[in-house]
């Protein structure tokens, strides 16, 4: 059976010559897993655990995600009137075998059901995965969206949430640029305000939104109307709902099975994230630092996919009476 883990002779040597058995006792000895059913035993139980996830990660990426990866960029996803959207049906079986696998919780502690897995793992799951499919990886790789809610949300937020994460019954969005905000965050003007009882709403447009028609949203918006730099963001996660709609999904050259989302808040209901005024400062640049861990990866995984492409291509083409590779006669002036 094809496997993108077992044949990727780079992954392999970086699995085999990083310490791996320091990194897995500093995760589990820095994570409270509770009463999961399953804890390593000691660092080499952990690494093996770590091996083994990641064969299964480039079993699913070579039999499943890899030969869906061209109807669905070809197809892509459908903006239904209600202001809904509906995945490519291959982009949904997707999804399902990769949380079949218990791989949607990737670097979640156990007590939510995670694997608790290093960063470095997941990174090299998410290489192994943008190769079979780059557009993929955008839905595989939001999984930062739960770490920042592990990292930041109330006791009461992470209970309720996580674990719908890591059973891949949710997906999230972080939803942050607008159609005056794109690099220039500071200038976000998304509206959050409270009613007399406390309670958060948010309204406004977002735009340039990945996976914006996820079920849950954390949204960077404008708390306090009377600060207008960065200091007056707060961040707020939200669930999808009538109150938030998809009013545009964006034209793109590529990654189609990705839908790139303009919404549209309508008074929707929303759970403030840690402390107020840190939205930008604090949450959102711990969660673009991720991000960027994870669109290098994408990188490397696309740069992988088309390079075999091309080498295969090159061994196989037929020209000159002849198959493969071909050198051209040296020249000579006699």
């Amino acid at each position: 059976m094809a496997n993108f883990f077992l044949d990727n002779e780079d992954i392999l040597f970086l699995f085999d010559h990083i310490d791996l058995k320091e990194l897995a006792r500093i995760q589990e000895e820095d994570t409270d897993n509770g009463e999961a059913d399953y804890v390593p035993v000691d660092e080499e139980d952990a690494v093996d655990n770590y091996r083994r996830v990641l064969e299964i990660v480039g079993q699913i990426a070579a039999e499943t995600i890899a030969p869906h990866a061209e109807p669905i960029d070809r197809e892509g996803n459908t903006l239904n009137p209600d202001g809904t959207v509906t995945l490519h049906p291959l982009v949904r079986e997707n999804l399902r075998r990769m949380a079949q696998a218990d791989l949607m919780g990737f670097t979640l502690p156990r007590r939510y059901g995670g694997l608790n897995c290093p960063i470095l793992i997941y990174t090299m799951a998410t290489e192994i995965v943008s190769r079979a499919d780059g557009s993929f990886m955008n839905l595989f790789g939001l999984q930062g969206i739960a770490d920042t809610i592990n990292a930041f949300a109330s006791q009461e937020i992470k209970d309720e949430v996580l674990p719908r994460f890591a059973r891949g019954e949710v997906t999230g969005a972080m939803v942050l640029t607008e159609p005056d905000a794109g690099s220039d965050l500071q200038a976000v003007r998304l509206r959050a305000y409270q009613d007399e009882d406390g309670n958060w709403y948010l309204n406004g447009v977002k735009r340039f939104i990945t996976n914006g028609c996820g079920e849950i949203l954390l949204t960077l918006a404008r708390s306090e109307p009377d600060i207008a730099d960065g200091r007056g963001l707060s961040l707020f996660i939200s669930e999808r709902s009538e109150k938030i709609r998809v009013r545009h999904l964006e034209h793109k050259l590529g990654i189609h099975g990705s839908p790139t989302c303009e919404l549209v808040y309508d008074d929707a209901p929303a759970r403030l994230i840690g402390e107020r005024q840190r939205g930008l400062v604090t949450y959102v640049w711990a969660l673009m630092n991720g991000a960027r861990v994870g669109i290098a990866a994408q990188s490397l995984g696309i740069a992988e996919a088309a390079y075999r492409l091309a080498r295969t291509y090159a061994h196989t083409r037929q020209q000159f009476g002849g198959s493969g590779c071909r050198r051209w006669p040296r020249w000579s002036p006699t």
